[in-house]
């Protein structure tokens, strides 16, 4: 990939490789200088940077300190701008060791993960750079510079260290725990900061052979064939095979082209489908879990590319939905060999199911009113209107062109809210409820009840207080959990305090491994917003990030990777949700092999604690205002 045309590019990188470490106990790493240098060429060569803008430390230069010191060096460095792309890249050892007992890192067996700079030597009080530690190096660049940053790890996230073969090294060692090394993570590491491309799953050995990290190979071999404008963080994972390693990205804008802070301007998922000779149908790799019921259209493409310029080649309805998979009739008589390879899959309508209820007003009903109602039947999905508001998600009036909208849902009245949206023009109204479909059918999709879900996962909601670290490198604050779970009788019932946060912890009692994704569905503006998703890891085998028989997942706080959570209180009180997913594969890869059609037709419903399924959890949320908010209204008032 050449930039030549391109203005001077403002990307500033920080490029490491270690081979050689102190302790002579360390296997050398043959390949990690070389591939350092491979990717300190491709970016000044290929990509035109400058080569002031790029600094590379290998071997006695990649100290603890002269890591830590090259990293801050990003927040002073006054050329670099909010936004400009800043890219990390390690080669050399990593390790993972057991955490001390009051870390929330995950459950039992699961480890800190660490960067081993060159001069690591516990003896002479030299440690390990961990998970956190990293994290928070970073965060405090995105602060300065925006959250523009890419980091790749080419290190075993943790394992033995042993060598498979004479020509094949894993780059991992074994170190032993030292307290000196883990007291205290700082305040969460937040994956808001920084797209995280790791070069195998956290358990896995990343490998080097013949001279070359296989994963930094494969990555140039992508990146040097692919044209960058095109390349979303997403793809990587998808593009790369390597045997024996799953590469996977983690990060809040992995949905991002990379060294771009935007993201693709179609947000519609893409599936993938094969065509099945014997049945005459095509399978879907999508099902029940991720929303797929039967009824619902799909549209085949060509490509990805231009979808809302184009026709699709073909339109299919799922006639048949399971957990995990789907299959697909077409509309017309489609011929199937018109449909060439590498096709892509959209979905374009909804099934019928759990319908989008309005009631519309007559206080301020007008002429206006009634194309208005034609005009939402012909393009919302899945709209009943109902005869009495209080049957109704929402409320709709129209006066001089001015629409009027109110929540009118049970589930949210009932807690005493009581909301009007800012007025809108009647002709931003669709689009409006366009959202608020989407809103009401994923608040409500799920198949199984909640309290199978319960029984498997405690979901624990805590307020978080912060405790001062006392880890060498940072003065700043981590946050813990304070008081007590304020999950109770299946509701989260709180005040909101000013600038206070808050985190979930999750535990999984069951005897199989999970994939949760967290959802907060606030009822005060419609919005949905992801709290928590799996890595992304393409084709590739990701791990399960809730392990089984007691594993854990702090989100907000501790090892989850996430911010914790602030709200807001716009009048009274608020009620959201807190949605729950939980599933014994990732919904988010493409790994796997398809199954046959006979086993599709027997997947009825399943359990949670036996086979392979899913399950969802929907938690009403009310926050209400703090007592001193009340009284300093009241006082103004």
């Amino acid at each position: 990939m050449s930039m030549k045309s391109r203005p001077e590019p403002r990307l500033f990188a920080l490029v490491i490789g270690i081979g050689k470490y102190a302790l002579k106990i360390f296997n050398d790493l043959p390949g990690a200088v070389p591939d350092a240098n491979k990717i300190f060429n491709w970016l000044v060569n290929d990509l035109q940077v400058p080569r002031n803008q790029v600094c590379l430390i290998t071997d006695e230069a990649a100290s603890r300190a002269g890591i830590i010191s090259a990293l801050e060096a990003f927040r002073s460095d006054n050329r670099i701008n909010e936004g400009d792309p800043i890219f990390i890249y390690y080669a050399g050892h990593g390790a993972g060791i057991p955490p001390p007992d009051d870390w929330e890192c995950g459950g039992p067996g699961r480890k800190i993960q660490i960067l081993v700079p060159q001069d690591y030597s516990p003896e002479s009080n030299i440690h390990g750079i961990p998970d956190h530690v990293l994290g928070w190096l970073i965060h405090r660049i995105a602060e300065k510079k925006g959250d523009n940053i890419t980091v790749v790890l080419d290190c075993c996230h943790s394992g033995s260290g042993t060598r498979s073969d004479p020509f094949t090294r894993v780059r991992c060692v074994e170190l032993e725990p030292s307290m000196a090394s883990f007291e205290r993570p700082p305040r969460p590491v937040s994956l808001e900061s920084h797209v995280l491309i790791a070069a195998c799953g956290e358990s896995e050995l990343a490998r080097e052979a013949n001279g070359q990290g296989a994963f930094t190979g494969e990555f140039l071999e992508l990146v040097r064939g692919f044209p960058l404008d095109a390349l979303t963080y997403r793809d990587i994972p998808t593009r790369i095979k390597i045997p024996g390693q799953n590469p996977q990205v983690e990060g809040v804008n992995q949905h991002r082209y990379i060294f771009n802070s935007k993201a693709p301007s179609s947000d519609r998922p893409s599936h993938r489908a094969r065509y099945d000779t014997a049945s005459g149908l095509f399978l879907l790799n999508a099902g029940a879990a991720h929303g797929i019921t039967i009824g619902a259209e799909f549209a085949f493409y060509a490509d990805d590319s231009h979808l809302a310029s184009r026709k699709p080649l073909h339109t299919f309805i799922v006639n048949n939905s399971a957990s995990f998979f789907s299959t697909l009739r077409a509309t017309s008589d489609a011929s199937c060999q018109s449909i060439p390879t590498g096709f892509a899959v959209f979905q374009v309508k909804p099934a019928l199911g759990n319908t989008f209820r309005l009631y519309l007003s007559e206080e301020h009903n007008s002429a206006g009113l009634t194309s208005v109602c034609h005009e939402i039947l012909q393009t919302v999905h899945n709209v009943e209107f109902v005869n009495s508001p209080d049957d109704a998600h929402l409320e709709i009036s129209v006066r001089d062109n001015q629409a009027i909208v109110s929540v009118r849902d049970r589930k949210a009245v009932a807690y005493g809210f009581d909301h009007e949206f800012p007025t809108m023009k009647a002709t931003s109204l669709i689009s409006f409820l366009e959202k608020g479909g989407c809103f009401y059918r994923e608040r409500d999709r799920g198949t199984r009840s909640d309290s199978e879900v319960a029984k498997i996962v405690a979901l624990d909601f805590y307020k978080l207080g912060a405790t001062h670290s006392k880890f060498e490198d940072i003065c700043e604050a981590q946050f813990g959990e304070s008081g007590p779970n304020l999950h109770s009788a299946d509701t989260i019932d709180f005040r909101v305090e000013e600038g206070c946060v808050y985190g979930v912890k999750l535990t999984n009692m069951g005897p199989h491994d999970l994939y949760p994704t967290l959802l907060y569905l606030d009822s005060s503006d419609l919005s949905i917003k992801t709290y928590y998703e799996p890595p992304f890891s393409g084709s590739n085998i990701l791990e399960a990030p809730l392990k089984r028989n007691g594993g854990t997942l702090t989100i907000g706080y501790g090892s989850g990777g996430m911010p914790p959570f602030l709200y807001t209180v716009p009048g009274r009180c608020n009620v959201g949700f807190l949605k729950l997913l939980v599933s014994t594969r990732s919904i988010h890869s493409t790994a796997g092999t398809w199954p046959c059609l006979c086993r599709l037709e027997a997947d009825g419903p399943s359990t949670l604690d036996g086979g392979e399924t899913w399950g969802t959890l929907t938690i009403p949320m009310i926050q209400r205002r703090s007592l001193a908010q009340t009284s300093s209204s009241i006082a103004t008032f």
